[in-house]
C-alpha cells in the first residue's frame, strides 16, 4: 500500500509538485511524524513541536487555511482518491460497494471536487484500468453516467465509488455504505435545504461510519470565530491533536507561488480587510458581545446567495415614512419555499438640510418600485399610515409607451406628463394619452403586534444567525443595523 505523501509525488498517480506545507500534512495525517521531526512547518502549522503529533493515525483531519491555496486540489481530493484504492475493506463482501464521501456546502462545490478527482485518475494509468461502469445493486437510473459519481474496482477485487454529496441538497450521504473516506470541503459553510447549519450532523454521521483506518477531513476556509464544529475542534485539539489532526494556515504558508506580484491581495486588503484577513490570513470573523446584531453575520448576509432552485412564495413591502428630518424608506422583500428570505430592493430617499421631502414625490417614486415588481401592499405602522394614505391611493398605470408610472387626472383622460414642478424628480412623460384597464392603487396594511418592541427585532435576529436571510450589500443598511446594541435584561435569555 502507498504513502499519502508518495501518492501525492509519484509519476504513477498525481505526480504533484507539493508545497512544504502540504507535504507536513500529508506525513502527519499518516502518523509519520518521525519524518518531519526538524521541520520547522510543524509549530507553524500544529501548533507544537513534531513530538506533539500524533503516533497513531488520526481519524480526524482538520485543515483551516486561507483560500486559494490547493487545500482541495493538492489535499482533499487527492485524499478521496487515494483512500478508494489503498484503505483496508476485509468487511466488505463481493458485489458490496464502499464510498469515499466527498461533501461540499454546494453542488457546484461538491462538482469540482470530484472533478479534480476524475482528473487525477485520467492521468494515471494505473488509476485510470481501475474504472468500472458496474453499478451498485440498489442503483438507479440517475447513476448512469452520473457526474456526481466514478466507480472503481480495486486490484484486490473491492468495489469503491467516489460520490459527491452537497449539504444543501437534502439526506445524508455520510449514512450509506462503509466509508473508506469523508471529505467535507468548506466544512465552516455546511447548510441543509433549510439554511440551517447542519455541519455537526454531517460529521456524526461519517465518524460513526468510516472503516478502520479510514479518515474524514475538514478542509475550509475560515467563518465566525468559535461558530461551528470545525471552529470546536480546532479549539479543542490545535496544539495537542489528541482528537484530530489540526493544522492552521495562511494561503501564503500553503501556497507560496500565490499572487506574486500582490496586486490581488493589495485590492483585497483596501477594499475589505477583513475578508482579506478571512481569506488570506486565516482570521475567523469575530462576532460582537454587544452588537445585537453580530457584523460577521451582517457581512454572511450580505454574501448569502439564494439557490436558483428555490420558489418564492410571497413578496411583501414595508416601509418607515419620515418626511421631516429622517429618511424615507421602502423595502421589499421575497420569501422562499426552502426557509429563506431575501431583501430585494431598498429605496431610500433623506431629506436636504433645511428642506423636508416631499410626501407626494417620494410616494410616487415608491410607487414606481412597487409597480415594478406588481406589489401593491405596504405593511407600515399607524404612526406614517396617515400621511401616506393619500398619495398611495391615487389611482396609477404604467404608459404603454414609455413606461413612465401615471397618476390617474382628477377628470378626463389619461396623459403621459408630470406636473412641471415635478419634473425634475419624477421625468418629462412622453404626452401619449390613453384610457388603462389596469390602473392600481397600493394599499396600506399594519405590522403584526407584538409584545414588546424588540420582537421585530429579535425575530430578525434569529433568522440571520440561522443563515436564512439574503440582504443587498448597502453600506448605510449594514452600518445601522451594527449601531442596534443589545441591552440584557435581568434573568437568563432576557434582552
Amino acid at each position: 500500500s502507498i504513502g499519502f505523501y508518495e501518492f501525492l509525488t509519484s509519476k504513477d498517480f498525481c505526480d504533484l509538485d507539493i508545497t512544504p506545507a502540504v507535504r507536513a500534512i500529508a506525513l502527519a495525517s499518516e502518523a509519520r511524524a518521525n519524518e518531519i521531526q526538524d521541520d520547522p512547518m510543524c509549530v507553524r502549522l500544529f501548533g507544537c513541536e513534531a513530538s506533539g503529533l500524533p503516533r497513531v493515525k488520526p481519524r480526524v483531519v482538520v485543515v483551516r487555511s486561507g483560500g486559494q491555496c490547493g487545500k482541495t486540489s493538492r489535499l482533499g481530493a487527492p485524499k478521496a482518491v487515494h483512500s478508494a484504492v489503498t484503505v483496508p475493506l476485509p468487511n466488505v463482501r463481493p458485489g458490496q460497494w464502499a464510498r469515499s464521501l466527498l461533501g461540499a456546502p454546494t453542488e457546484d462545490l461538491a462538482f469540482a471536487g470530484i472533478d479534480y478527482c476524475r482528473g487525477i485518475i485520467f492521468n494515471s494509468p494505473a488509476l485510470r484500468s481501475m474504472l468500472t461502469d458496474e453499478l451498485p445493486e440498489d442503483a438507479d437510473e440517475e447513476d448512469v453516467g452520473q457526474r456526481g459519481r466514478i466507480g472503481l474496482k480495486r486490484p484486490d477485487g473491492k468495489l469503491v465509488e467516489i460520490r459527491v454529496k452537497a449539504a444543501n441538497s437534502g439526506g445524508m450521504g455520510a449514512r450509506s455504505r462503509s466509508l473508506v473516506n469523508a471529505l467535507f470541503d468548506e466544512f465552516c459553510f455546511f447548510r441543509g435545504s433549510d439554511s440551517k447549519v447542519n455541519d455537526a450532523e454531517f460529521y456524526r454521521a461519517a465518524v460513526q461510519r468510516v472503516v478502520p483506518d479510514g479518515q474524514v477531513w475538514l478542509p475550509s476556509t475560515p467563518w465566525i470565530e468559535g461558530i461551528g464544529k470545525l471552529e470546536e475542534l480546532v479549539a479543542k485539539y490545535h496544539g495537542n491533536h489528541r482528537g484530530a489532526l489540526v493544522a492552521l494556515a495562511t494561503t501564503r504558508l500553503m501556497f507560496p507561488g500565490w499572487d506574486p506580484d500582490r496586486i490581488i491581495e493589495s485590492q483585497m486588503r483596501e477594499e475589505d480587510p477583513d475578508n482579506a484577513a478571512r481569506e488570506i490570513d486565516n482570521v475567523p470573523l469575530t462576532a460582537s458581545e454587544s452588537a445585537f446584531y453580530s457584523p460577521a453575520v451582517i457581512v454572511a448576509a450580505e454574501q448569502r446567495i439564494i439557490e436558483p432552485s428555490a420558489k418564492m412564495l410571497m413578496r411583501g413591502a414595508g416601509g418607515d415614512f419620515a418626511f421631516v428630518r429622517n429618511s424615507s424608506t421602502l423595502a421589499i422583500a421575497e420569501s422562499y419555499d426552502d426557509g429563506t428570505f431575501a431583501v430585494t430592493d431598498v429605496d431610500e430617499y433623506k431629506p436636504r438640510q433645511g428642506k423636508a421631502l416631499r410626501p407626494s414625490i417620494v410616494c410616487a417614486k415608491h410607487a414606481r418600485r412597487l409597480f415594478n415588481v406588481e406589489t401593491f401592499a405596504v405593511m407600515c405602522d399607524g404612526h406614517y399610515r396617515e400621511s401616506v394614505r393619500e398619495h398611495f391611493g391615487k389611482r396609477r398605470a404604467f404608459c404603454p409607451v414609455c413606461r413612465m408610472l401615471v397618476e390617474a387626472p382628477r377628470q378626463g383622460e389619461w396623459r403621459c406628463e408630470i406636473a412641471r414642478d415635478d419634473v425634475d424628480d419624477l421625468g418629462e412623460g412622453c404626452g401619449h394619452v390613453w384610457t388603462p384597464n389596469d390602473a392600481r392603487t397600493i394599499g396600506l396594511i399594519a405590522g403584526p403586534e407584538s409584545t414588546h418592541a424588540s420582537d421585530p427585532f429579535k425575530r430578525l435576529r434569529h433568522a440571520m444567525n440561522e443563515g436564512r436571510v439574503k440582504l443587498p450589500a448597502i453600506a448605510r443598511l449594514a452600518q445601522q443595523l451594527k449601531a442596534v446594541q443589545g441591552k440584557p435584561k435581568d434573568g437568563p435569555g432576557q434582552d
